[in-house]
């Protein structure tokens, strides 16, 4: 179900920016912070140095969606807002906005 609604999200986001078509697999973002992150419904992978695995979908309403990755030494959240659409990083506690686009799979 978590996988399922991390593809809807992912649809969403590029239905509303006019970005649809073949959806692909992969979302890359690049942050105002300077990090590069790719993420799907499996894993989100930053800066080519650190791997985590999808955890779970902490909040969800109609306005936006929090997705966890994260292992037992690391957690992070990425905050994915309907209205724009916007995509959010979370780095020590604060949301850093990111530029969101398809990659490849």
């Amino acid at each position: 179900m978590k996988v399922l609604m991390l593809t809807i999200i992912s649809a969403l986001i590029w239905t509303n920016s006019c970005l649809a078509g073949n959806l692909q697999k992969n979302i890359s973002i690049q942050c105002d912070n300077g990090v590069k992150a790719t993420f799907n419904t499996e894993q989100l992978e930053i800066s080519s140095l650190l791997l985590l695995p999808f955890k779970r979908v902490e909040e969800q309403d109609d306005n936006k969606t929090i997705v966890v990755y994260g292992n037992d030494r690391a957690d992070t959240k990425i905050l994915i807002q309907y209205a724009g659409p916007k995509v959010f990083l979370q780095d020590r506690n604060n949301w850093i906005p990111c530029d969101a686009y398809r990659t490849e799979s």
